[in-house]
């Protein structure tokens, strides 16, 4: 949790180079130069600062701040490859190029696109791109926003007097998803340094940060309610978001942080029977206990989790998400999330400054894998995509290419290394078994099955040249599994 500015820079850089990539690469297609040195240099640069005294928020001051002035150039220059990659691509779709919205996940999604303070709703086919067309035009949402309460249809948020959520309602389910009031901000004592949390800092009491303001009211597509919390010289904002058509509440937050030796938390008690809390990690995911049984299980005091966490029983479960925080805990029915840490060694005034980051949360029936929440944490983590601004009359989308293979993600599109040929990362998200196939809209002369390094020759995977049939090649993955393919063109 440490640095917490630090790692929301890494995370956003992971995002935007995999965008880019997955842009350039089909821009290459239509002739757009593939920029791979400039992608390289910048790949090393954030390597670089995914040091092992750097990532965890263990080293001095001057490293972060050095750091964060290079994240702030580098995530622009990104973003900048990324626009233009998609600018080339949108030429290729016709002369007179319309807004197109670009999904570069595995599955279909939909959102809601602003242009000229116009709200669309938008439905982009996976790997694909969708038009913004006028017959998209939003005018009228069935959200609703009172004193204290807020609702989509599917989701209805009540709070409490300090502003906590008391009741989050599955409208469609008919079901209370929590048991006592949550999203409050507790303030621990934390004398720990930046690689320790005391294991027993939550005996001692903690404070809480004080609701100063709130206010709820509508906004386009959205329900909002709008809070403010104080805490001795800290300020903490937060919009809390409903949005039509949606299962998620999302929790958009600013903080100035000005405590020293003090730790923030958000938590939420859900009213569910839990004993192991699922956490996303790269490339799949790991149960742990929420009991402390054994010594084992109570030095599982903090977990980490990347991008979502969840809390399951078999026939319902909710998922928390986040876009930038790593440090987790899980006690029961509790969930809890390590927003800030100011520690005073070795870094000083360790993330007393200004902070963004947003979470969300997700209900949802059955466990993880029947709602293959990892499909709802990547939609969050990777935005849809707007290149231009013109409203096209007529509905225009279509696909580069089409996986049909449950639970399986794609990782990474981009150009091989040492060749002109493209890779495709793909790994199995539920740790079991699948088998399908992925087909191309674009003419394709061979798929291979390759090693990480994109080598045929390696003896720790299968490899091989798949057989292509009508622009399509079957997949079989076991749990878990991760392939690279290398397709020529």
């Amino acid at each position: 949790t440490t640095q917490a500015r630090n790692k929301w820079y890494n995370r956003k850089m992971e995002s935007a180079l995999r965008e880019a990539e997955y842009a350039c690469s089909l821009a290459m297609q239509k002739g757009f130069p593939y920029p791979q040195e400039e992608l390289e240099q910048i790949w090393k640069e954030v390597l670089l600062y995914q040091f092992h005294d750097i990532i965890p928020g263990s080293s001095i001051k001057r490293v972060y701040d050095e750091s964060l002035a290079r994240y702030e150039l580098l995530l622009k220059h990104t973003r900048a490859i990324m626009q233009e990659a998609y600018a080339a691509l949108s030429v290729s779709v016709g002369e007179d190029t319309p807004a197109l919205v670009y999904n570069s996940l595995a599955f279909d999604r939909q959102a809601y696109i602003q242009l000229d303070g116009q709200e669309y709703k938008v439905k982009v086919p996976a790997f694909g791109y969708t038009a913004v067309s006028a017959e998209n035009l939003q005018k009228d949402f069935h959200v609703r926003a009172e004193k204290n309460r807020i609702s989509n249809g599917k989701l209805t948020l009540t709070f409490a007097e300090d502003g906590a959520v008391s009741s989050l309602y599955d409208e469609e389910n008919r079901r209370e998803c929590l048991r006592a009031p949550s999203n409050r901000f507790p303030v621990y004592y934390d004398n720990g340094n930046a690689w320790d949390i005391d294991i027993y800092y939550s005996e001692k009491a903690p404070e809480y940060m004080k609701l100063v303001s709130s206010r709820a009211y509508v906004e386009g597509s959205c329900a909002v309610m709008e809070q403010e919390y104080r805490h001795g010289a800290s300020v903490l904002r937060q919009k809390i978001r409903l949005q039509e058509d949606s299962r998620k509440a999302v929790f958009e937050t600013e903080a100035d942080w000005n405590e020293y030796a003090r730790m923030l938390r958000a938590e939420f008690n859900f009213d569910l029977l839990c004993n192991e809390v699922t956490c996303g990690i790269q490339f799949g995911h790991l149960k742990r206990p929420t009991h402390q049984n054994t010594t084992w299980d109570m030095a599982k005091y903090e977990i980490c989790a990347q991008k979502w966490a969840d809390l399951s029983q078999p026939d319902y479960g909710v998922t928390l998400m986040t876009d930038s925080k790593y440090g987790h805990n899980a006690v029961g029915s509790m969930l809890g999330l390590n927003l800030l840490r100011s520690t005073g060694w070795p870094g000083a005034y360790a993330d007393q400054a200004h902070h963004r980051f947003t979470y969300a949360i997700y209900p949802h029936t059955g466990d993880q894998v029947d709602a293959q929440v990892w499909e709802a944490a990547e939609d969050m983590a990777h935005p849809l995509t707007v290149s231009g601004t013109r409203v096209t009359k007529e509905a225009l989308s279509g696909q580069f290419m089409c996986l049909h293979c449950p639970h399986i993600m794609v990782e990474a599109l981009k150009k091989q290394e040492d060749g002109n040929g493209l890779i495709l990362r793909l790994y199995e998200a539920a740790g079991g078994s699948s088998q399908g196939s992925l087909s191309f809209n674009l003419p394709v002369r061979s798929v291979k099955q390759v090693n990480l390094l994109e080598r045929l020759d390696g003896a720790d995977c299968e490899t091989g040249e798949l057989a292509l049939e009508e622009n399509s090649v079957a997949l079989s993955f076991k749990p878990f599994e991760i392939k690279t393919l290398l397709i020529e063109w």
